[in-house]
């Protein structure tokens, strides 16, 4: 089952080959860990020969695993798991407030709620979640909670999956482009759980993210076309 990869401050213990997919190639990272804490193991990039990647998808599946397997081939990765990031334009990206009721009630109402904000139905969409605690408002009279909802359609992820799939690896995890650069700053340090507000510019080829950042969680999310 492969599911949305939102959980922003998850530390995983099982390291997986990251992909990073945009219209010039494609990035493979790996990281691994020491007494020392986490160290880069592989890096690699195989540039596109042609145009493969148009508006996030993958428009020429031939070409795109010819690449990829490339990679793959002519580098050494010790795992077929993988986890990738689809740009924030092919992804459906909403901050909305509800009732402060405990987290387990609150698993059970988000799925309902979400259903009135994603404009694709349920049932069409992979969808996750990130409860931001940080936002707990206090006051009596408004007691509420903020949670991002994050979704995209399982046409989308079977369009990566099915060209991934084609080198033998697997995809374990579908994450959010700057979603995945904000864990991966939070993971190293460099965006703790002060009261400090951070923002996050990822410049990528086709888009721009933005995104104010607090306690490790994303306050605002604004995506900008280039």
């Amino acid at each position: 089952k492969t599911v949305m990869g939102l959980n922003l401050l998850r530390k995983t213990q099982k390291f997986q080959i990251g992909l990073d997919i945009n219209s010039e190639g494609i990035t493979a990272i790996l990281f691994n860990k020491s007494n020392r804490g986490l160290f880069l193991k592989s890096f690699a990039f195989e540039a596109f020969k042609e145009e493969t990647i148009q508006n996030g998808l993958i428009s020429n599946p031939k070409h795109f695993t010819e690449t990829l397997a490339a990679l793959i081939n002519n580098n050494q990765f010790d795992t077929d798991m993988v986890n990738i990031a689809v740009q924030s334009n092919v992804a459906f990206i909403k901050t909305v407030s509800l009732p402060d009721m405990p987290v387990d009630e609150l698993k059970v109402v988000i799925p309902q709620e979400a259903s009135k904000h994603v404009p694709f139905p349920m049932n069409e969409v992979n969808f996750d979640f990130e409860i931001l605690e940080n936002t707990r408002k206090k006051n009596n009279s408004d007691r509420k909670v903020d949670v991002t909802l994050v979704a995209v359609t399982k046409i989308i992820a079977k369009n990566y999956i099915d060209a991934i799939s084609q080198t033998g690896l697997i995809v374990t995890a579908i994450d959010v482009a700057p979603f995945a650069m904000i864990r991966t700053i939070a993971n190293a340090g460099l965006i703790d759980n002060t009261d400090s507000l951070y923002i996050s510019v990822l410049i990528g080829d086709e888009n721009t993210d933005i995104n104010i950042v607090h306690k490790g969680m994303p306050l605002l999310s604004h995506n900008a076309p280039i």
